[in-house]
């Protein structure tokens, strides 16, 4: 019995793959620089799901990347460059941010050990 995936389409011949996952930015200063010497940055996309779906794009495979991603410019060039290498986006869902999230984060700092302390402390915000 074969199934049928709005998403992928019924084709019975040709491979069709999807990834689900996330896209990142990265940024990287020119020539190797420091960050906090740079003052531009080279953007590029990447991420597992976004690499395996493009490496299979280019060897033909009809390749489909489903995520979600703001609705603002860096949103929207991250689908840009996913469909200028030939992987559909048309599950891709693009948000609005609705409230405010509070984001944790780990600081480590490393002093000097005393006796009965931990070397490391995690600080949380």
């Amino acid at each position: 019995m074969e199934h049928y995936n709005p998403i992928l389409g019924s084709e019975p011949n040709g491979q069709k793959f999807i990834t689900c996952g996330e896209i990142m930015l990265r940024l990287t200063p020119p020539n190797y620089e420091k960050i906090r010497m740079a003052s531009s940055f080279e953007a590029s996309y990447g991420g597992s799901e976004a690499n395996i779906a493009l490496a299979l794009a280019n060897l033909g495979v009809d390749s489909t990347f489903f995520s979600v991603v703001p609705n603002n410019s860096l949103g929207k060039s991250a689908v840009r460059w996913l469909r200028s290498n030939d992987v559909h986006c048309t599950p891709m869902i693009l948000t609005e941010p609705t409230r405010l999230r509070r984001i944790s984060y780990a600081v480590f700092c490393w002093k000097k050990k005393k006796k009965g302390q931990r070397r490391g402390t995690s600080l949380q915000e």
